[in-house]
């Protein structure tokens, strides 16, 4: 079975890993390193990357914003109401209900995942 285009970009790590890196370099007011704490990014961010830094591509981009905001620590922060923030770090829009429930929703999927044989979910949860 092949891979949907639209999943596609999700599958280079190494890409997501070397822009990623070179991100929290650049801004790091708004990429937190693996595993830190990570504050909702602004809707658009990546225009305003792409504006900044022209020599990075989109598909590298959105390979590491992808792998940035995907991840379960970063869903665990998209709260209802939480400010969003800008290259700068600075308070740029507000989470909305629909986009925290979509976090809420990627989250349960991660601790599904996570979960052993006869492993309770709180536990599981505490795992991640």
């Amino acid at each position: 079975m092949a891979i949907p285009e639209s999943r596609k970009i999700f599958r280079n790590r190494a890409i997501a890993t070397r822009v990623r890196a070179i991100l929290e370099e650049r801004f790091p007011q708004a990429f937190a390193p693996a595993g830190a704490e990570k504050k909702p990014l602004k809707i658009g961010i990546d225009t305003d990357i792409l504006l900044a830094m022209p020599e990075l591509t989109r598909r590298g981009l959105a390979c590491a914003l992808a792998d940035y905001a995907w991840g379960p620590t970063y869903c665990r922060h998209v709260l209802a109401g939480a400010a969003r923030i800008d290259l700068d770090g600075a308070p740029c829009g507000h989470v909305s209900e629909a986009e925290a429930a979509y976090a809420a929703d990627r989250l349960k999927l991660f601790t599904k995942r996570q979960r052993k044989p006869g492993q309770p979910e709180k536990e599981a949860a505490a795992d991640g």
